[in-house]
């Protein structure tokens, strides 16, 4: 993988994907407060259908003090094939030193993209998430 930073955006480029397309981008600041968690949606029903879809994700505080207790899950799924089955990253932290990037989820589709997520704030503080989404089909 290799992350490509331009004005200030980041953005996530799978480098085993050839003469992939950008399918995709998204990017949110998520902020919870103590003990708390959220949704996080970054793409619902993205297409085309019948596509090798990859996701990148890339997740890192946003302010704050890099001693935060958190738990995460991203994943995507087929929007009209349930039985195609998903993908799923999961993890966690307490000492933040650099942003988390999964390692990129690949799943060939019969329907469109659909990705879940959430994040959950175990820390006893306020605490604001950056999230960046990327999806490239071929």
């Amino acid at each position: 993988m290799v992350v490509v930073i331009v004005s200030a955006t980041l953005t996530l480029v799978p480098t085993s994907v050839k003469a992939a397309t950008l399918g995709g981008s998204y990017s949110n600041t998520v902020c919870l407060n103590a003990n708390s968690g959220a949704s996080v949606v970054p793409f619902t029903n993205l297409g085309p259908s019948g596509k090798t879809w990859t996701l990148s994700i890339w997740l890192g505080l946003s302010g704050g003090d890099n001693l935060q207790g958190a738990q995460w899950y991203f994943g995507l799924e087929d929007h009209i094939s349930s039985s195609n089955g998903q993908i799923e990253w999961r993890g966690s932290a307490y000492h933040w030193y650099n942003p988390f990037i999964a390692d990129p989820m690949t799943l060939k589709l019969v329907g469109n993209l659909d990705t879940y997520g959430g994040i959950t704030n175990s820390d006893t503080a306020s605490q604001c998430y950056a999230v960046t989404a990327s999806a490239w089909y071929w």
